[in-house]
This record gives structure tokens, sequence and C-alpha cells, in this order.
């Protein structure tokens, strides 16, 4: 039965690829992996899952509207700003605060702007009156929001109803939670393309702290823990991690690549989230040609089920959240992959 509250539309299980997907029913899948079927609205087309919290709420976005998943896996759409046509939800903390951004094509400037989706079920936004472009992608458990500003995107940290720069150019993935000093995310070149991204530390307001091992190589940064010591990314077609490391005297702080490899031999890998705990990394590798999903815990790779699969997020308990194309054709199906033993 769909949500109280919820148009008629949506129903209790979603047809894609002719293939008929219980919602929020777990499906037998290999290894200690279930795969969750969160609720779609019917014809529903494009479908995007940018994050789950460690309650198990997942957010992101169905044919540009802003949407969230209870721990049920049911749907809602997040409030719409008036005048404004389409919406993305981007992240979402423990609390339930969800960040994002909504947008319009045409009226005046600026069309794009940072949101915050509220518990009581309002929308803020963050930076009202700010002259650019602005969108909010990270959140962190004490509700600091980081993100970006203007058509180059300069990081950006939201403060008092205001952007505060960061320095440089590029975009914001995750922010840890230690005061939201310590941000991760990837640098680009002015002018895309050709671009070379590099992964970066930002703490404070100090400049953007290039991370070793990313001078020569593409990199992107996926995610910091929340004591922002561990930042995991990608190096090249590899997944790896950089850790805060304090020794000497005078102390002196310094950051210790690991490169975690392929998650197969000769499958480009690239982790997209890493848990607030650092425990678990998630993302997609290219295995035979096919997208697949994977997640990293205790030194391994585990492919999820679904040849055509997509991991963005992955939260303290091992689910992990994404979307999957049943039979590698149709509409991408939003689903939680959870860890079951």
């Amino acid at each position: 039965m769909p949500r109280s509250g919820l148009p008629a539309a949506l129903t209790a299980t979603v047809t894609l690829a002719g293939a008929l997907l219980p919602s929020a029913a777990a499906t037998a899948a290999p290894a200690a992996w279930e795969t969750v079927v969160l609720q779609l609205p019917a014809g529903a087309d494009v479908v995007e899952v940018q994050d789950v919290n460690n309650g198990g709420e997942a957010v992101g976005t169905v044919d540009l509207r802003a949407v969230a998943w209870d721990d049920a896996g049911r749907i809602r759409y997040l409030p719409r700003l008036p005048g404004f046509e389409w919406s993305r939800a981007e992240a979402v903390n423990d609390a339930g605060v969800i960040v994002g951004s909504v947008e319009y094509e045409s009226g005046p400037a600026p069309h794009e702007r940072a949101v915050r989706w509220n518990t009581d079920g309002t929308i803020t936004v963050l930076a009202p009156n700010a002259t650019d472009a602005t969108e909010a992608t990270a959140i962190n458990s004490a509700g600091v929001i980081a993100g970006a500003r203007g058509g180059v995107h300069r990081p950006v940290r939201f403060t008092g109803g205001a952007t505060v720069d960061l320095a440089g150019l590029g975009w914001v993935t995750d922010i840890a939670d230690n005061s939201g000093a310590t941000v991760t995310g990837t640098v680009s070149a002015a002018h895309c393309p050709p671009c070379t991204a590099y992964a970066f530390r930002q703490s404070g307001t100090a400049a953007q702290v290039r991370l070793p091992g990313t001078e020569d190589r593409v990199s992107m940064g996926a995610g910091v823990n929340r004591t922002g010591t561990l930042i995991a990314g990608s190096l090249d077609t590899h997944a790896a991690t950089w850790k805060r490391v304090t020794s000497g005297t005078p102390p002196q702080t310094r950051w210790v690549l690991t490169d975690l490899g392929e998650a197969r031999a000769g499958a480009p890998t690239t982790p997209e989230g890493m848990s607030a705990d650092g425990r678990y990394l998630a993302g997609d590798a290219t295995v035979d040609g096919a997208r697949r999903a994977f997640v990293h815990v205790g030194g391994a790779f585990t492919l999820l089920p679904g040849n055509h699969a997509s991991a963005t997020a992955v939260n303290d308990s091992g689910t992990v959240a994404g979307t999957l194309r049943p039979n590698g054709s149709g509409t991408d199906a939003p689903v939680l992959w959870r860890r079951t033993a």
C-alpha cells in the first residue's frame, strides 16, 4: 500500500524491464548481502540514490524531484521551493536532515540554490542572498553543511545564511564531524575538459592540501570518517585511503597513502562513499564490461548482486545505497544492499 499522504500513483510494486520487483522487500542474494528494492512511483524514468544514514533512510532524486526513502523503503517527495522546477537531494545525516539544491531553467539568476530539508517538513534556503549558484552536497551529524558555489564550483561551507569559501576550485563530497573542520572532495582545473582532478583535504579556512600520491595521477576524494582522520577515494583505476598520522617532536601531521587496488584485476574501480566509522568503502567497478557495485571491508572487495549496478554510499552497519538495472536494461531501480552476516 502507498504511504499515507502519497499520490495514488505510488504503488507497492515496481515493474522494471519486464520483471516484477517487490518494493521494500528483500530477495535472496549471494554471500552475506541481500538486495532491497525501494519504492518508486509508477512510470518513473530517471532514478538516483545519493546517500543513506545510520537509521537506514536514503535520499536521492526521481525524475528531477528530490525524494527520501524511510527505513522500510517507502518513498516520499521532499517539499518544493515555490518557483523552482527541479530539486536534488544529495546527503542526509543521522538526525534525518537532508541537503541538496533546487533549480529552475529561466528567470533571474542565480538559477540554483542550496537548500536544507528540515525534519519538521520545511525547506530552508541556505544562502538566500548569494549572487551566484549554490549547491549543498554534504552534512555532518552536527548539521554543518558544505558544498559549492558558482559555475566553476568553489568549495564552500554554509554559515549564518551565507557561504564561506574554502579556497580553490572543485566540489565537496563529504564533511567530518570535527566541527566541520575537515572536508574532502575533488579539485578540477578551471576549464574542463580536459581536467585533472585530485583529492584534497580542507581544514578550517586553510588552503587546500593535496593528498600524497595524487600529484601526477587522476584522483577523487569520496569520503571522510567522522573524526577527519581517514579519507577514501581513488587513484587512477585504484581505490585508496589516506590516514592522518601525527608523530615526532614537535608533533607533525602527515597523511599516509594506502593503495587498495581494484575490485578485480583489470577492473577500473571508483569508490563513491565511505561509512562514517571508516570501516566500509563502496563504489563501482567495471568488470568484464559490466558496471558492478562493490563494498570493501576487512581488507577485501566484495562485488554486490547485479551486473548493472552502482553504489553511491554506505553506512556504519554496512548498508550500501545505489541503483540496480534488472536484466541490464530499462529503468534503474533504487536499492539498498544490506549485510546479513
